[in-house]
């Protein structure tokens, strides 16, 4: 059985992947051949430097989103020394040839593939041709005159700029983390707050407040996130979650949560009024934006 195939990390999937998605997925039904997405874990990088850059998504989800979108089979190979030390055409041959039965290859504009990266997508080609796999090269996704790639939405993220993330991500960013207790000064205030330890391994978004989605036992509820560490109490970086109009019972140990909208900065207030003040008029910002959220 033959493969027409992509092959990368996929980290964030986003839509530069996604054309390579699409084109999979085209060539697939046109030609009546199986579809099949390769991926790797742990990320090369963290094989390779010993460092992986911060995730746009969860391993999870990108799973579940691969399935959705109806391949034929999804590979995930454990990448290894042995695997990070082998040269492009070894690489092509023992696995993309005799392994996975990949007989085309659609790759982006920049791969690169073997030890040291020593494959780009010419030298990849001509050895794909030697052992009759055909390549097609997709060219790049830009966005306001940038190449659309991973590091370029994760620096999105860190500067709080989450809308443009969105459309790059064709999704809003999504968090998880677990519940922690917290010193209980929001409930308080009158705005009562969960508080999150986020994944160690995502990218954080730039410190302040935003508007987000929350995921509770199966609904989205429009909430404020505090991102940061609160300059007016200075307790340590943390996510604080404030849901208006809701009154927690029973939580689960992990929630989920997207972000939609930066709405300010985190800003060290001079009194308590001067706070619930703006918290206040955050509320009323995210109340004009609450259909938006709960429709995506």
């Amino acid at each position: 059985m033959n493969f027409v195939a992509t092959i990368g990390s996929f980290d964030g999937l986003h839509i530069g992947h996604q054309k390579l998605i699409d084109r999979v997925l085209d060539v697939s039904k046109k030609k009546k051949v199986k579809s099949m997405i390769v991926t790797f874990k742990p990320h090369p990088r963290a094989v390779i430097s010993g460092y992986a850059p911060p995730l746009l998504i969860t391993d999870l989800r990108k799973e579940n989103i691969l399935i959705e979108q109806g391949f034929s089979r999804i590979e995930t190979l454990n990448f290894s020394r042995k695997i990070a030390s082998m040269p492009p055409y070894k690489f092509l041959e023992e696995i993309v040839s005799r392994k996975l039965f990949i007989r085309e290859l659609i790759l982006g504009f920049n791969h690169h593939l073997g030890v040291n990266k020593s494959g780009n997508i010419n030298t990849i080609t001509e050895s794909a041709k030697q052992l009759g796999i055909e390549v097609e090269v997709i060219p790049p996704v830009t966005f306001e005159d940038e190449i659309v790639s991973s590091t370029y939405i994760r620096n999105l993220l860190t500067n709080g700029e989450v809308q443009k993330a969105m459309e790059l991500l064709n999704r809003p960013y999504r968090l998880e983390g677990k519940i922690i207790k917290g010193a209980g000064r929001g409930k308080k205030l009158g705005f009562p707050t969960i508080n999150i330890m986020p994944t160690h391994n995502m990218t954080k978004v730039s410190d302040g407040v935003y508007a987000v989605a929350v995921f509770l036992n199966g609904i989205k509820l429009p909430a404020l996130a505090f991102v940061g560490n609160p300059p007016t109490f200075e307790d340590g970086y943390r996510i604080e979650l404030h849901i208006p109009d809701w009154e927690p019972t029973i939580l689960p140990e992990k929630i989920e949560f997207d972000f939609f909208l930066w709405l300010r900065k985190a800003v060290k207030f001079d009194n308590i009024s001067e706070l619930k003040k703006n918290i206040s008029e955050d509320t009323n910002k995210l109340k004009l934006i609450k259909s938006k959220i709960i429709k995506n």
